[in-house]
């Protein structure tokens, strides 16, 4: 989430690459930004996401047949992450949702970025954070070894990621990739 200055979509997409470029790994010309329908508190969620990621689940809706109005990141369909912070592991990859963003990152990188993210956040730390775990592995044991500091609530995952994900999706709280420069 950033404030951006304005109301005009254009110029706000325009000028979101450079308003962010310090705070990302990736040359922002490789990446695709959008932008969320409103800004919440003078603040507007900002999605990034590689060129050539659009252009490959475009290739390949297209080539199932459908037809797409959304495209979301798939960590933005989880819990609202207003106040609470919620965790869902996979195999090789984890979703995060807290106040201060959305992202996905690899299984192995997750304590590095949860920590990270739990120093940001300072005297803002929830009393949690909610985990499901669909990782069907022993990633608990390391996350818990590895962030000492954090509590966790962990869920099963029985419903599986897409449950979890769907029953959790409100298109409001989500950047529409389909738009953006």
């Amino acid at each position: 989430q950033m404030p951006l200055p304005g109301k005009n979509r254009k110029k706000l997409l325009k000028a979101v690459p450079y308003a962010v470029e310090d705070q990302l790994v990736e040359e922002t010309d490789n990446l695709h930004f959008a932008l969320s329908s409103h800004a919440d508190n003078g603040k507007y969620v900002v999605a990034a996401v590689e060129h050539r990621m659009i252009e490959y689940w475009d290739k390949t809706i297209k080539a199932a047949g459908i037809r797409a109005d959304m495209l979301i990141p798939d960590a933005s369909a989880l819990v609202d992450g207003s106040a609470d912070w919620t965790v869902l592991m996979e195999a090789r990859r984890a979703l995060v949702r807290t106040p201060l963003g959305v992202f996905a990152t690899d299984i192995n990188m997750l304590p590095v970025m949860l920590n990270n993210v739990w120093q940001q956040a300072g005297e803002n730390r929830p009393a949690h954070v909610t985990v499901y775990d669909c990782s069907r592995a022993a990633h608990m044991t390391t996350l818990r070894a590895l962030t000492s500091d954090i509590e966790y609530e962990v869920i099963d995952c029985a419903q599986g990621v897409f449950g979890i994900l769907a029953a959790h999706f409100d298109p409001r709280r989500c950047v529409n990739l389909l738009q953006g420069e």
